[in-house]
């Protein structure tokens, strides 16, 4: 069986843990998704991209964003064609 050539493949992970429980100084979600996105960089062998073609978020319920795909593309340190976030739904992961 052949994959498609614009199949996306996973190439590296990464998690972000904030035990910090104090509202004023633990992260907030996009801060989070930075040292992750990061993480999954180190994990790859992989710099830092400067441009991808996409950035997608998991819309969040806990914080209000205006971008949030974008304010994780900027705070990464890259560009992208698309920045989208999900709608809000019970079918998207939580």
């Amino acid at each position: 069986m052949s994959l498609h050539p614009r199949t996306p493949v996973l190439i590296g992970q990464g998690q972000a843990i904030d035990r910090d429980t104090q509202p004023t100084t633990a992260k907030h979600p996009v801060a989070l998704m930075i040292d992750a996105v990061n993480s999954a960089f180190q994990d790859a062998s992989i710099r830092t991209p400067n441009y991808v073609d996409s950035v997608r978020v998991v819309r969040l319920l806990s914080w209000k964003y205006a971008n949030a795909a974008h304010a994780l593309a900027v705070g990464c340190g890259m560009s992208a064609q698309q920045y989208a976030t999900t709608p809000h739904g019970g079918n998207m992961p939580q």
